[in-house]
């Protein structure tokens, strides 16, 4: 599962958390003339805490941002997920589930042919 927030932020979540990156141009060249690529991680135990911790960052510092600024970003990342409620892990989109699945499908195969 990947959740893009915006340009720079965009969010990956597992059973056992989520993941918030941030991958920006840095304006910066190597020596290939490659443009380097600014990048940044951040692990949060649910994925409201991984929103708050984006807000707290695309937003920037708690302290000189207005509450009109901060209500906008919420709502803009509302607005991308359809509400907290909606976006939830689901174990049955996992690659694991999948091989585990047809595991089982080609165990019944095995047997039938066996029979």
């Amino acid at each position: 599962m990947k959740l893009v927030l915006d340009n720079d932020f965009y969010v990956e979540g597992d059973l056992n958390s989520f993941v918030l990156y941030y991958e920006s141009p840095s304006g910066k060249f190597n020596a290939k003339g490659e443009e380097i690529i600014s990048r940044e991680q951040w692990y949060y135990p649910s994925v409201k805490r991984c929103l708050e911790g984006y807000l707290e960052k695309a937003v920037g510092n708690m302290d000189t941002i207005s509450i009109p600024d901060i209500i906008q970003k919420y709502n803009e990342i509302l607005d991308k997920i359809g509400g907290y409620k909606e976006f939830v892990w689901n174990e049955k989109d996992t690659l694991a589930y999948s091989l585990m699945n047809e595991n089982t499908e080609l165990k019944k195969q095995l047997n039938n042919k066996q029979k």
